[in-house]
């Protein structure tokens, strides 16, 4: 991995990247064109990094500068390969936990932050086997008790995912999205891809305002939209404002919700709801249980929520890829989870004694 982002770096793929273009063609970035600062802000968060990509020719040429670096360092060329297979395994699971079809993965990605279709797969083997490296270095071992005790998938910092619900410990607060939706956390805004194109985007509002939230959403939120049915509400003990919306982003008409919640003085909290206008009545009682799903956590209630974190365990008598996997703090799709994690599979007979990697708290 590090061999690949070297190649990047000294091929100055960074300087020729396509920067926030990219989120229009995702409808994150094409908010700012709704007229005013309803989503302009939201749309912002994934400029930086998250949903950045580099194109086919560059990934090519960073998957084959780092088999260079490789054999060269004395490591196994092969392993490129091999994580890139990792990362297709992840990907297609990822499709399937969407209810998509998995194959869509082997079709190259330009949004994609990490794309591993089959053929950049193929090609990393190939490469590697005209690479070949005499006693490589692996030291397996050592790495595992280096990344024993990492934190896996969310920081407490930024807040992090569990099943459905969105938890934010060091911030206080904690919402769920509704069934079918993925989560993208990032460290300034989280967002939700449901179905049938539908989004929602959660943030803090970027100035402290105060005042009455339904005037923060007509005058400094909605900008220039056409609000309608504006109204205060109160959720979970919390000053709350909604408003409704049509708007065409991409040339494709959208029905909006805004929420504003006032956390504490000067601090709001927001969602817009994305949907299709087809597609709204369908969502729209799974939306408003989201709406009404956030609140503030207690001192105690933060305290008590920990990390997932990567553990290295030794395989025992009897252990199986089954057994283990049920070990996984996930509620679906444990075994593919542990597959993936370790690059094995469940028809592997486990040696006792071997070492591989679970999550836990």
């Amino acid at each position: 991995v590090l061999a690949h982002e070297i190649g990047h770096i000294t091929a100055r793929h960074h300087a020729q990247r396509r920067g926030q273009a990219l989120l229009a063609n995702i409808g994150l970035g094409a908010v700012g064109a709704l007229g005013g600062r309803a989503v302009a802000d939201l749309g912002q968060f994934a400029a930086v990094g998250m949903l950045r990509s580099f194109s086919r020719e560059h990934e090519r040429e960073s998957d084959s500068l780092s088999i260079r670096y490789m054999a060269r360092a004395g490591f196994e060329p092969g392993a490129m390969a091999e994580f890139l297979r990792k990362l297709r395994a992840n990907a297609r699971l990822t499709k399937i936990r969407r209810g998509e079809s998995p194959d869509a993965v082997d079709r190259f990605d330009y949004l994609a932050t990490h794309p591993a279709p089959a053929e950049r797969v193929e090609r990393a083997a190939e490469m590697a086997r005209h690479a070949a490296v005499r006693d490589p270095v692996t030291g397996r071992d050592v790495y595992l008790s280096k990344i024993s005790g990492m934190l896996y998938g969310g920081d407490p910092e930024q807040g992090f995912v569990r099943g459905r619900d969105f938890l934010h410990p060091k911030l206080r607060f904690a919402f769920r999205v509704p069934p079918g939706f993925s989560v993208l956390n990032s460290r300034t805004a989280v967002a939700a891809f449901g179905p049938g194109d539908a989004r929602i985007l959660f943030d803090r509002a970027p100035k402290p305002a105060d005042g009455p939230l339904t005037f923060y959403l007509r005058e400094v939120w909605g900008g220039k939209l056409r609000l309608e049915n504006l109204e205060t509400i109160e959720v979970n003990g919390l000053e709350a404002a909604t408003a409704a919306a049509r708007r065409r982003i991409e040339g494709r008409a959208y029905d909006l919700r805004l929420v504003a919640y006032r956390a504490a003085p000067g601090t709001i909290y927001r969602f817009l709801f994305l949907t299709p206008p087809d597609g709204t009545r369908s969502l729209s009682t799974e939306l408003r249980r989201t709406t009404y799903s956030f609140r503030l956590l207690s001192a105690a209630e933060a305290a008590q929520l920990r990390p997932h974190k990567l553990r290295v365990v030794t395989v025992a008598p009897g252990d199986t890829v089954e057994s283990l996997a049920r070990g996984l703090p996930y509620a679906d799709h444990q075994v593919e989870r542990f597959e993936i994690l370790n690059g094995i599979s469940r028809a592997e007979r486990l040696r006792p004694g071997r070492k591989l990697k679970t999550v836990g708290e």
